[in-house]
């Protein structure tokens, strides 16, 4: 878990829509960093959903979300429908979930 003022570690990968996220691109602003079951989870699917329909709240107020999902790419696309300021990455292997707990 990352402490106040923590430079949190390096994300650059592609999102499922092919779009290239780049945390340091971010640097400086407000980045809300998920990290999620697989895709066919009731639970992560309610949330996502949520989050879907909530993230224009979140970009009012200059919040950008990244979503990481242990599913696959495909899996992903066929449950969830990216949306502005929204990007859901598949992390299958979970490269990034091992990244952030160490």
């Amino acid at each position: 878990m990352l402490i106040k003022n923590q430079l949190a570690p390096t994300i650059n990968t592609n999102s499922v829509s092919d779009q290239q996220i780049d945390l340091s691109i971010l640097r400086g602003k407000k980045v809300l960093i998920k990290f999620h079951r697989f895709s066919g989870c009731p639970v992560a699917q309610n949330q996502i959903h949520e989050l879907i329909e909530r993230q224009n709240e979140l970009n009012a107020v200059g919040i950008e979300t990244i979503v990481f999902m242990h599913s696959s790419k495909r899996n992903i696309q066929s449950n969830f429908k990216e949306t502005s300021g929204l990007h859901i990455i598949a992390d299958r292997q979970k490269p990034y979930y091992c990244f952030y707990l160490s």
